[in-house]
C-alpha cells in the first residue's frame, strides 16, 4: 500500500465551518480580558516613568560658536546606544541604591531590606538591571531610559538618582580624558621637533653628496624622451613581425592543405603563361562539344562522348597545371615572407637591449630625484604636524573650560506620573481574546488535522500516484437549484452539477478512447458513493454527443439502476442472462436518448458468484459490436468483494469516492487492490464535495451558474 502524505488545512474552508465557535470565542476572551484588567489594576499597580538625555556633537574647534549637525543619524544612534550602555552600568546603578533619598524616600527599597536592617544592594541593583528599558525616541537626538514601580513617588527618586550617578561618573571621565590628550599631544609635539631637526641635517648632507639642489621635472629629461622614442620602434617592430608571422602561418596551411587557395591565388595562377595554352584548349573542346551536340542531338551519339572524353582531361591537365602554379607562387610568398620575419625579429631585438639599457639609466635617475623629493616632503609633513600638534594643544586647554563641550546633556529629568501604565486595557483586552481565539483555533485545528476522511480533493492529491479525475459538488451547493440528482445532466443540462459531470467525463472518457479502453467499472469504498449516480450521469454526457452507451447494474445486493430510469425492480437483467434463462436482447432496455441499460435481473437470479464466469465476459464482448462505451455499476468493495472480481472482467475502473465519509486510507488500500486486477485504473472522482472547501472550487461553482443563467437568457 503506497504511503500517505500528511495532510493540510484549507484555512479558507476551516475559518467558514467554525465562524461562530471562533466569535463566541471571541466574546468569552473579551469578558475574561475585562475581568483580568481590573484584577492586575489592583493587585499589581504600576507606574512608569523615563528620564532623557540629549546627545550633541560637541565642539569641532576650541573657538567654533553655536552648535554644529551630526553629520548621519547613524553616528547620533551610536553614540546615544553607547551612552545607555554606560548610563546602565553597574556601577552607576550600584551608586544610586546607596543614595541617601533612595534609601530613606523609597517603597521600593523595603523590597532589599535584610533582617538586620542593612540593604541588599546587589539585589536591588539586578532588579534595576532587568527592569530599566532602554529607550530611543525616534526622529530625535534623545536616549534615555524608562522605569516602573509600583508607586508613583520611587519613580522619580530612583531614575534622578541613577542620572545625578551617570553624570558625575562621566565627568570624571571628561576630566581624565583631558589630561591624556594634553600628556599624548605634547609627548608628539617634542618627538616631531627633534625629528625635524634630524631631516635638516639629512638634507643637507643629501645634496652634498649627489649635487642635486632641485626636483626637475623627468618628462622633460633628454633621458626621457630617448626611452619613448626607443619604445615607439620597439612597438612598430613587434607590430609588424606580428603581421608577417600571421600572413607566413596562412600560407603555410595552404600549402600542407589545411584551407584552400583563395581566388586571389587563383586569379595569379591564371595569369601565367604555361597555363595560356591549356586554357585555350579547354575553351576550343568545350566549343565543339557544344557544336556536335546541336548536330547529333543525342547525348550518347558515340562522337559526342569522345569529345566530351577530351574535355574531360583537357580540363583534368589544366586545374594540375593551375595547382602546380599555385603552390609555386605560395612557397615564393613563404620564402619571402620568412627573410621579413627574421628582419623584424631582429629589428625588435636589438630594440629590447636598447630598453633595457635606456630603463637601467633612467631608474638610478629617477631614484636619486625620488631620495630627494622624499626627503623634501618629510620635511614639509613634519612641519605641519608640529603646527598641528601645537594648535591641538592650545584647543584641548580652551576646551577643557567650555560647558557645551561634552557630548551629552540632561534634557528631561524623571517627574511624578500621575497615570498609571500596568495593567493597559489596550493591550490586555487584545491579547486576551488573541488567547482564547487561539486555544479554541488550535483545539480545531488539531482535531482537523487528525481528521483522516477526505473531504477535498487535495486530501486526494496527497497520496502519491492518484490522479483526480473530477469533483462534482454536494446538491445542496448547486446554486441552480437542482433536485434531479441521478438524471441531472438530462433534466437540468444548465445546473452546476451537469457541468461538473461534463468536466468528469472529458479526462474519462478521453484516457479510454486514448488507450481503446470499452469498458468502465464504476465503484465505490463505502455504501453511498454514488457510483450509480455518476453512471447515469456520465452515460448522459457521452450520449449527448451520440454516442451508444449501456450501463450494467452488477450490484445484486442493492440494485437501483432500474428505479432511477423508472423500470420495474425485479425486470429481468444481468442475473437473468447469466443464469442463462433469457438472452440479451430479452434484458437490453432502450431508455432513450442513445443510452440503453442492464437491471440486475430478478431477485432469484441474482446470484453473485456468476459474476466471475464466462458468461459475463461473453456479454461484454458482445456489446462491444452494439455499443461504444460499456459502464459496469458495481456494489462497494468494503461491503462487498464483487467489485473486485468485475475489475478483472472490465478495461478500465474509476473509483468515486464520497467526501466527508471515506477515509484515505481505505482509499489508498481500495486502490492498492485494484492495481492487481487486468483493467486500467483511471483515477479517483471526489463525489458531493461540500462547497466549503474554500475559494477555489467555490469560485469555479458560482462562475458555473452565472454563465449557464446568461446563456438561458
Amino acid at each position: 500500500m503506497p504511503p500517505i502524505s500528511a495532510r493540510t488545512v484549507d484555512p479558507i474552508r476551516l475559518l467558514r465551518r467554525y465562524a461562530w465557535l471562533l466569535i463566541g470565542a471571541a466574546f468569552v476572551g473579551g469578558v475574561l480580558g475585562v475581568a483580568i484588567y481590573f484584577a492586575l489594576g489592583y493587585f499589581m499597580p504600576g507606574y512608569e516613568g523615563t528620564i532623557l538625555f540629549r546627545v550633541q556633537p560637541g565642539l569641532a574647534a576650541a573657538n567654533e560658536i553655536g552648535e554644529r549637525d551630526f553629520r548621519g543619524a547613524d553616528a547620533a544612534n551610536r553614540i546615544a546606544r553607547t551612552e545607555v550602555i554606560a548610563l546602565r552600568d553597574r556601577a552607576v546603578l550600584r551608586a544610586a541604591v546607596k543614595d541617601r533619598s533612595v534609601q530613606t524616600d523609597t517603597r521600593w527599597i523595603r523590597g532589599f531590606m535584610m533582617s538586620d536592617g542593612s540593604i541588599d544592594v546587589d539585589a536591588a541593583v539586578d532588579e534595576l538591571e532587568e527592569d530599566l528599558v532602554d529607550v530611543f525616541p525616534r526622529q530625535t537626538l534623545l536616549f534615555g531610559v524608562r522605569w516602573e514601580a509600583a508607586s508613583p513617588s520611587d519613580v522619580p527618586i530612583v531614575l534622578n538618582a541613577i542620572s545625578k550617578q551617570y553624570l558625575d561618573v562621566r565627568s570624571q571621565r571628561n576630566v581624565a580624558a583631558y589630561a591624556a590628550n594634553l600628556k599624548l599631544f605634547q609627548k608628539q609635539l617634542d618627538e616631531t621637533v627633534s625629528d625635524i631637526n634630524a631631516i635638516q641635517t639629512e638634507i643637507s648632507q643629501f645634496i652634498r653628496d649627489k649635487g642635486i639642489t632641485s626636483v626637475d621635472d623627468m618628462r622633460s629629461h633628454q633621458l626621457t624622451r630617448a626611452m619613448e622614442d626607443i619604445v615607439s620602434r620597439r612597438e612598430e617592430a613587434k607590430s609588424n613581425y606580428n603581421m608577417v608571422f600571421n600572413r607566413a602561418r596562412l600560407v603555410e596551411e595552404k600549402l600542407v592543405g589545411t584551407i584552400q587557395p583563395t581566388e586571389e591565388d587563383r586569379a595569379a595562377a591564371v595569369m601565367n603563361s604555361s597555363v595560356r595554352p591549356l586554357e585555350q584548349m579547354v575553351v576550343a573542346a568545350r566549343l565543339q562539344l557544344r557544336r556536335a551536340n546541336e548536330r547529333y542531338k543525342d547525348p550518347n551519339h558515340p562522337e559526342i562522348r569522345q569529345i566530351e572524353l577530351q574535355l574531360r582531361t583537357v580540363e583534368q591537365e589544366y586545374e594540375a597545371k593551375l595547382a602546380d602554379i599555385m603552390r609555386e607562387n605560395l612557397q615564393a610568398q613563404q620564402k619571402e615572407l620568412r627573410t621579413q620575419i627574421e628582419t623584424w625579429d631582429k629589428q625588435a631585438k636589438r630594440l629590447d637591449t636598447e630598453y633595457d639599457e635606456k630603463d637601467a639609466q633612467l631608474r638610478e635617475l629617477a631614484a636619486s630625484y625620488n631620495d630627494f623629493r622624499a626627503k623634501e616632503e618629510r620635511q614639509r609633513s613634519l612641519e605641519r604636524s608640529r603646527e598641528e600638534f601645537e594648535i591641538l594643544i592650545r584647543e584641548v586647554k580652551l576646551m577643557q573650560t567650555r560647558d557645551d563641550a561634552t557630548q551629552v546633556q540632561l534634557s528631561a529629568p524623571a517627574i511624578q506620573p500621575r497615570i498609571r501604565s500596568f495593567p493597559r486595557l489596550p493591550i490586555v483586552l487584545p491579547l486576551t481574546v488573541m488567547a482564547v481565539v487561539g486555544l479554541v483555533l488550535g483545539i480545531v485545528l488539531l482535531r482537523e488535522l487528525s481528521d483522516q476522511r477526505v473531504k477535498t480533493a487535495a486530501d486526494l492529491t496527497l497520496m502519491p500516484g492518484i490522479r483526480v479525475v473530477g469533483v462534482v459538488p454536494e446538491m445542496e451547493d448547486d446554486p441552480t437549484g437542482t433536485t434531479a440528482v441521478e438524471r441531472v445532466v438530462s433534466a437540468h443540462p444548465t445546473s452546476v452539477l451537469a457541468e461538473s459531470y461534463r468536466q468528469v467525463a472529458t479526462p474519462i472518457f478521453k484516457a479510454m478512447e486514448r488507450s481503446e479502453l470499452h469498458s468502465l467499472l464504476l465503484l465505490g469504498g463505502l455504501p453511498g458513493a454514488g457510483s450509480t449516480t455518476v453512471a447515469t450521469n456520465l452515460a448522459a454526457t457521452k450520449a449527448a454527443e451520440g454516442r451508444r452507451i449501456v450501463i450494467i447494474d452488477a450490484n445484486f445486493r442493492r440494485p437501483h439502476l432500474a428505479d432511477v430510469f423508472g423500470r420495474p425492480a425485479d425486470a429481468p437483467g444481468l442475473g437473468d442472462l447469466l443464469a442463462g434463462t433469457k438472452t440479451l436482447d430479452d434484458v437490453l432496455l432502450d431508455v432513450g436518448g442513445g443510452i440503453s441499460i442492464i437491471p440486475a435481473g430478478s431477485p432469484s437470479s441474482r446470484i453473485v458468484e456468476r459474476l466471475n464466469s464466462e458468461p459475463l465476459d461473453a456479454l461484454l464482448a458482445e456489446l462491444r459490436s452494439r455499443a461504444d462505451f460499456v459502464i459496469v455499476d458495481a456494489p462497494p468493495t468494503v461491503a462487498a468483494g464483487d467489485g473486485l472480481v468485475l475489475a478483472n472482467k472490465v478495461d478500465a475502473a474509476v473509483l468515486v469516492v464520497r467526501a466527508n465519509q471515506e477515509h484515505r486510507g481505505l482509499v489508498a488500500r481500495v486502490l492498492w487492490q485494484l492495481d492487481d486486477t487486468q483493467c486500467e485504473v483511471i483515477g479517483v472522482m471526489l463525489n458531493r464535495a461540500r462547497m466549503t472547501v474554500g475559494g477555489y472550487f467555490r469560485k469555479n461553482f458560482l462562475t458555473m451558474a452565472e454563465y449557464s443563467q446568461k446563456d438561458k437568457t
